[in-house]
């Protein structure tokens, strides 16, 4: 998968700020976060957050009255069943009317570890949970995360399934 020239030209400006040391700290924080849960390379990580047109997506988590949760997976995945195509932005199943076919696990094969591993933002119902589970919240969306001491407002940790 190629990038698109817009893509490709964020992602160039992200890596200049962060070897000038003038990336927001804020976005730094997720960087880390998630190169800790997944145990990735940064530069791994980069090229998953803009593989998958991430960032616009963590910098909704930092601003008022956006996004109050971001929860990744980072699992074996079939390309086939990438849940990419699921617009994030519109409120998903509740517990109480999901249905039992989003519950269920998908692709529970015997030949399952040959599928490459996929670092995506999920709602958390679309696909199973088999691997890893980075999470991001924040009780109150009234105003913008601020850039210096945002770690006293926002609620961070991953989950792994296999442990």
């Amino acid at each position: 998968m190629t990038e698109s020239p817009d893509s490709q030209r964020r992602r160039e400006e992200c890596e200049r700020k962060a070897r000038r040391g003038e990336m927001d700290p804020r976005l730094e924080f997720t960087f880390q976060l998630l190169m800790d849960a997944t145990g990735l390379p940064r530069h791994q990580i980069m090229d998953h957050i803009f593989e998958g047109n991430m960032l616009d997506e963590i910098n909704q988590l930092f601003l008022p009255n956006m996004r109050n949760k971001l929860m990744w997976f980072y699992q074996e995945v079939d390309e086939v069943d990438m849940p990419a195509e699921r617009d994030l932005n519109k409120p998903g199943p509740s517990r109480a009317g999901a249905s039992s076919s989003s519950k269920t696990p998908q692709g529970a094969s015997g030949g399952a570890h040959n599928r490459p591993h996929k670092l995506f933002i999920t709602d958390g119902w679309s696909c199973a949970f088999t691997g890893i589970c980075i999470y991001m919240f924040r009780i109150n969306i009234q105003k913008q995360l601020p850039e210096e001491g945002f770690h006293k407002d926002l609620y961070c940790g991953y989950i792994d399934a296999n442990r």
